[in-house]
């Protein structure tokens, strides 16, 4: 009913348009009605002038007034798909330039304003189902910017179910099943990712679906053979580093760490041209190795993400400080290891350092052999051929070249189809022969002249030669190991705040050198770690220990004197400003004001202070431009 009266408005309107303009082609200047004309219009008909309609179109009950903000008429009669029942021929763009206004809000971060058009849109009886759609899309990006997932989960199931374009579905099925999948939501996970692989999208997404699809599995067993059954599968080849990844994940789940740190491994190793898996691989490694505190290890691994992981990854920052944190804590541990390596060494009998000897040569020799046969193989072009420089094109410039050896797809192609019938074979001569008889022979024969030649005790002592084999550089030895015990005491506690190694190191420290330099910096360093685990018994223990062996050392007076440590650091805040002033006048070119400065400086604070090396050294610049250069010297 609605419908047929708008068209007969629209019709009596273009009719009044017509009228006006005949008239105006007249020379009849349009007149606008009042009311009291329309009132009298039968009755002054004959008197009043022929009636002319301007061109302001007629208002009509319950459209909304100018300037308002409103999602159209809310009559729910209104058919929205059928162009003719519109005011205007062509349906209104209103909302969804609220829908674009809305989107915007959201990059904007104007979550408030952005949230009120939305829900407008999905209240609304009159909401075209085109923008329903797209509305629902909106809001759950809505909620994924600001990292509430739960709550995008219900707009991700509306806008699934009412989007109809494939690729679409597939997409936001795929977000869908990765926020279950976070959550440990495992059977709704399982769901989503199965919508995605039913819509058919392209390979790598309905891959990705079915590597979560697998990892979402409840029976882990049933997973792990569906993960194997992609392994082997030809068109994967290219995804086997995210393959080992997921193994590697179901493994850590079992709470299989050495099964997962191998896959991880494999991971790494078949990874070519993805990135980010490796980044992704790399730091599960690094902090696996973290959690079993082999902090060399984790340094390692922590040091090579940095270099494949992008700075503008939310991991980035935790990573460097990680790495940051253990840079001097595994070259502490590297350094004992060392130490404690050579010094086995030096305690050898002569036979066990020849049998030692003998083993390490042996090892170079096998070294040597292996990298001579991967440079003949590199030189004959193949798969372990060197790294070209820096910035060099990785395949010749020959982009127009029909031939096959430039086209990289059909090179792949034709390696794949290689290795199906052939396997993985090395580059080298014979190669279809099973039996590699001759370069096993060939390297048998090395092996046995090694093996046969004798060592001279001039030759083990050269093999040895790191090994202290004088006092002097077995004290020199055991003193870098007291250091980095020492070091590694502070760092555990104040770096990581692991104040279980940080006692295991300390007391290794007293147990290895009880008379060591650092022995009452490694007392208060024990009372701090046992008071930070809530250890009273041993805190009290060593508490008592330093005041009673130490009473008149800061620490004592720390420990008893709980102002003192205030008292310590006014001193030495008092040190660092008169240093501060000193330098200004040095830089200022009062070389005699800081000169006088620096020979009051022992009366004031001591001729041991931290601070007196620097004030030496400032001394000696200071003679130097006020004396001149021999005095200087």
């Amino acid at each position: 009913l609605a419908a047929k009266k708008r068209k007969e408005r629209e019709k009596e309107r273009k009719r009044k348009m017509k009228e006006a303009k005949k008239n105006k082609k007249k020379g009849k200047k349009p007149v606008k009605k009042t009311p009291e004309d329309v009132t009298n219009k039968d009755s002054k008909k004959k008197e009043t002038k022929p009636e002319v309609v301007t061109e302001e179109e007629p208002k009509e009950e319950g459209l909304p007034v100018p300037g308002s903000i409103t999602l159209g008429n809310l009559e729910p009669e209104i058919v929205q798909s059928n162009p003719e029942s519109y005011f205007l021929k062509h349906r209104p763009a209103y909302q969804e330039g609220l829908l674009w206004l809305a989107r915007t809000y959201i990059e904007r971060d104007n979550y408030t304003n952005a949230e009120r058009i939305l829900n407008e849109l999905e209240r609304s009886p009159t909401t075209f189902d085109d923008v329903r759609r797209e509305t629902a899309v909106a809001k759950a990006h809505f909620y994924l910017k600001q990292k509430k997932y739960d709550q995008a989960v219900e707009p991700l199931n509306a806008a699934i179910d009412l989007v109809e374009d494939k690729l679409m579905k597939a997409r936001l099925a795929f977000i869908l099943g990765q926020i279950h999948q976070q959550a440990k939501r495992n059977d709704a996970a399982y769901a989503a990712y199965a919508i995605v692989i039913k819509q058919r999208p392209p390979y790598e997404m309905e891959f990705s679906a079915r590597l979560n699809l697998a990892q979402s599995n409840p029976s882990k067993d049933e997973a792990v053979a569906q993960l194997e059954r992609m392994l082997k599968d030809e068109k994967n080849k290219e995804f086997e580093d995210q393959i080992y990844f997921s193994l590697a994940t179901l493994a850590l789940q079992s709470g299989d760490k050495k099964e997962g740190i191998k896959n991880l491994e494999l991971s790494l190793r078949k990874s070519t041209a993805n990135i980010s898996q490796k980044a992704e691989s790399y730091l599960l490694l690094g902090d696996l190795y973290f959690e079993e505190e082999s902090y060399v290890k984790a340094k390692l691994y922590f040091d090579s993400t940095l270099m494949v992981m992008t700075n503008t990854d939310e991991r980035h920052r935790r990573v460097s400080t990680l790495s940051n944190n253990l840079s001097e804590i595994s070259m502490n541990l590297l350094a004992i290891e060392m130490q404690d390596s050579l010094l086995a060494i030096s305690n050898m009998t002569d036979e066990e350092k020849l049998a030692l000897a003998a083993k390490i040569k042996k090892q170079k020799d096998e070294e040597r052999i292996n990298a001579a046969k991967q440079k003949a193989l590199a030189g004959q072009g193949g798969a372990n051929a060197p790294n070209l420089p820096k910035g060099a094109p990785s395949t010749p410039a020959f982009n127009n070249s029909k031939f096959w050896a430039y086209n990289d797809k059909d090179k792949k192609d034709g390696k794949r189809d290689f290795e199906r019938k052939w396997g993985s074979r090395t580059l080298q001569d014979n190669w279809r022969r099973s039996d590699q008889s001759s370069v096993a022979d060939e390297s048998n024969e090395i092996q046995a002249a090694t093996e046969s030649k004798t060592l001279t005790p001039e030759d083990v002592k050269e093999i040895l030669k790191d090994a202290p084999d004088t006092p002097e550089k077995i004290g020199a030895a055991n003193r870098q190991i007291e250091t980095a015990l020492f070091n590694l005491g502070v760092l555990y506690r104040d770096r990581l705040e692991n104040y279980k190694k940080s006692v295991q190191a300390l007391e290794d420290l007293l147990n290895r050198y009880p008379e060591t330099q650092y022995k009452l910096d490694a007392l208060y360093y024990l009372y701090l770690s046992y008071k930070d685990m809530g250890d009273e018994a041993n805190m009290r223990r060593y508490y008592n220990f330093i005041v009673d062996e130490y009473p008149n050392s800061n620490y004592a007076r720390m420990l008893q004197d709980p102002s003192f440590a205030a008292t310590v650091k006014a001193k030495e805040d008092k040190l660092t400003t008169y240093y501060d002033e000193t330098l200004l006048n040095f830089e200022q070119r009062n070389y005699q004001v800081a000169y006088d400065r620096i020979g009051k400086v022992g009366e004031m604070f001591g001729g041991q202070n931290k601070l007196m090396p620097r004030f030496a050294l400032l001394g000696a610049m200071c003679v130097g431009n006020l004396q001149g250069k021999e005095a200087y010297v």
